[in-house]
């Protein structure tokens, strides 16, 4: 099976038409007798390239002059006929297949763009519905990364910032929690695993391509100073109406805000930004033994302590 990013089709011949879109790009057009194409036609697409440039010749999409050659008039009906296989290509952070195309009824009759946004709504509601709050969290972000593209910067925001929220609530899919450690007791720290314990202080973690590079991008553009995001994210309706439907959270969501933004201040060209950077610097990450607010590590823990106080 070929993968890229979660693209995946077992021998899909739509895919040879990157064979012509890629020739289309060098402006000089392609010379056959170097056999200097890149690597990932094959290992990600199973594709033969001088198999399948020889057949676009024969069909008359790729014109030759001596070794050199170039996409024909009939090469580009072809790429415009086949637009969606280079949309999926061209954005492999959507996790969109050829499949979740073909499977819509406006192929062909709206922009990809809006396909790829109606396919985003079909999976916010499946995720939602499932309580797969993970999926949840990695969907809006490629909804936030199409509407970056498109330059609505304000509402790209919700969505990174319901995004972030989810990601520092702790919840995974089927509504697991992610799994902590603390540190700590009354005489000084040391570690101490709650029950299942990762060797990590934390494993929250803020993801880097899914909110920090798109929200960068969208300061940049908003040109915001910190006391009006923050008053923005406190006040977003995307996350007050996931607060009240989250089954748990580690934190509230001005403690989530706090995180977003040493997330965004340190983030940088870093993959992912651990927040076991950041507990040192936030006192509500510094729980007693006894604390019945943070560092939880399951639901029924909670309710444990809770019925401990009595």
């Amino acid at each position: 099976m070929h993968t890229k990013n979660n693209i995946s089709s077992v021998n899909d011949d739509d895919y040879n038409c990157l064979v012509l879109y890629w020739i289309m790009k060098k402006k000089k057009g392609y010379d056959l007798s170097t056999s200097k194409y890149p690597k990932w036609f094959a290992n990600t697409y199973g594709i033969d390239f001088n198999v399948v440039a020889n057949e676009y010749i024969v069909k008359g999409d790729l014109n030759v002059q001596g070794n050199i050659v170039s996409v024909s008039q009939v090469g580009m009906e072809t790429l415009k006929r086949y637009d969606y296989v280079i949309y999926v290509y061209e954005h492999p952070q959507y996790e969109i297949s050829l499949d979740d195309f073909r499977n819509t009824s406006n192929l062909g009759k709206v922009q990809n763009s809006d396909i790829a946004w109606g396919i985003f709504n079909q999976r916010s509601l499946l995720y939602f519905g499932n309580r797969m709050w993970k999926s949840l969290a990695s969907n809006y972000a490629h909804m936030a990364d199409l509407l970056v593209e498109e330059k609505k910067y304000e509402l790209a925001m919700d969505y990174i910032f319901v995004t972030a929220y989810i990601e520092t609530s702790g919840m995974l899919d089927n509504n697991e929690l992610t799994p902590i450690m603390s540190e700590y007791t009354s005489n000084g720290w040391k570690k101490r695993f709650l029950p299942s314990g990762l060797p990590n202080i934390f494993s929250l973690e803020i993801n880097n391509y899914w909110v920090t590079v798109p929200f960068l991008k969208i300061q940049e553009e908003l040109k915001l100073d910190w006391n009006d995001i923050r008053n923005k994210f406190i006040k977003n309706d995307f996350v007050l109406s996931m607060e009240s439907n989250l089954p748990f959270k580690y934190f509230e969501k001005e403690e989530s805000f706090e995180i977003f933004k040493e997330a965004i201040q340190n983030g940088g060209k870093k993959g992912i930004f651990s927040l076991k950077d950041v507990t040192a610097k936030l006192k509500y990450n510094s729980p007693n033994e006894n604390s019945r607010d943070y560092f939880y590590a399951s639901v029924e823990n909670k309710v444990n302590r809770q019925f401990n106080r009595y």
